[in-house]
């Protein structure tokens, strides 16, 4: 199976987008899809320390742009990249791949838009799939803000643009998504609601204690084992009438019962056919409502010790405000 190189985009055009985008990468906001016990593994690639992204995008454009130059009110003032690979790409990558899969990702940024316009890159491994947040201040070589002359707003430029990023990740076994897919391209925002409403369409199935019925195969089936064995039955019978009036002269009779046999033998392979499907159908529902229990019991168990956490640290906290004599309310 392919792994591939995947690439989304999203313009920030006003501070209030930069700020926005800031919260999220460096988890100021709730992230529901985030798991809050592994937020200190994520890493600062490029930037410092400094959340305050919108306050960096700025200074990187007072300091950029030529004095002629001036910021319009439609201008792109960042855009945000989303950097990462097909989920079992990770699952195999060694630990030095996966650096050196950062360090490949960064530095393609640097070469491509300017390293002074990279001003900030951070590795999540808080989500579900591990992915780097990067932000490009589109300053042009001649001092323009312009994320039209960077990236580019056609269909051929951003064609071109996720296949130099493809062509940078070949040396990590990963390669670009069909060119010629008639799917359209999805931003930031876009991807995160997919992968979102995909995590919540998985969580429903598991809450049942029972498998999902498939259109009541259970008894289904055993209707259809029934019929079979009847067919079974019904066959043998007219191929002993076959053999018995085979005996006389009458032609006809031997004709009508071959005709009714074959007809029998038709109807069971059929129905036999039909179980088959059905028994495989089963096995397939059985086997994806266990995957999913098994995900779900997890997902429950790891909120459960979050939960548990969160109740250890409110009792130190109820425990230290009392020393100092302060009145706290009953949770």
């Amino acid at each position: 199976m392919a792994n591939y190189a995947i690439l989304r985009t999203q313009k920030l055009k006003t501070i209030q987008d930069v700020a926005g985008s800031g919260s999220h990468v460096f988890r100021l906001r709730d992230t529901p899809n985030a798991d809050p016990a592994r937020k200190d593994e994520n890493q600062i690639l490029v930037g410092g320390e400094s959340n305050l992204l919108h306050q960096v995008v700025n200074s990187r454009i007072a300091e950029g742009m030529n004095e002629k130059a001036k910021v319009r009110k439609d201008s792109v003032r960042a855009i945000e990249f989303l950097l990462t690979a097909s989920p079992e790409w990770f699952e195999k990558a060694t630990k030095e791949q996966f650096e050196k899969w950062q360090e490949a990702n960064t530095n393609w940024l640097k070469e491509k838009y300017g390293e002074a316009n990279l001003v900030s890159a951070v590795l999540h491994v808080d989500e579900q799939t591990p992915h780097i947040h990067a932000h490009i201040v589109p300053i042009t070589a001649d001092g323009r803000l312009s994320a039209k002359e960077l990236i580019g707003g056609t269909r051929d430029k951003h064609r071109k643009l996720q296949n130099d990023y493809a062509k940078a990740m070949e040396g990590f076994g990963l390669e670009r998504g069909s060119e010629k897919s008639i799917a359209k391209h999805q931003d930031i925002k876009e991807y995160y609601q997919s992968v979102n409403d995909a995590k919540s369409e998985k969580a429903k199935i598991p809450k049942i204690d029972k498998p999902p019925r498939f259109l009541n195969r259970d008894e289904y089936q055993k209707r259809m084992k029934r019929r079979v064995s009847k067919l079974a039955k019904s066959a043998k019978h007219w191929k002993y009438e076959c053999k018995r009036l085979s005996k006389n002269s009458n032609s006809k009779a031997v004709e009508e019962a071959e005709k009714k046999r074959k007809e029998a033998e038709e109807q069971q392979k059929k129905l036999s056919d039909m179980c088959n499907k059905l028994l495989d159908q089963k096995s397939k529902i059985d086997a994806e409502y266990n995957r999913y229990k098994e995900v779900y019991e997890k997902e429950l168990s790891a909120k459960n010790e979050a939960n548990q956490r969160l109740i250890e640290k409110n009792k130190k906290l109820r425990e230290k405000l009392e020393k100092k004599n302060v009145k706290t309310f009953s949770m």
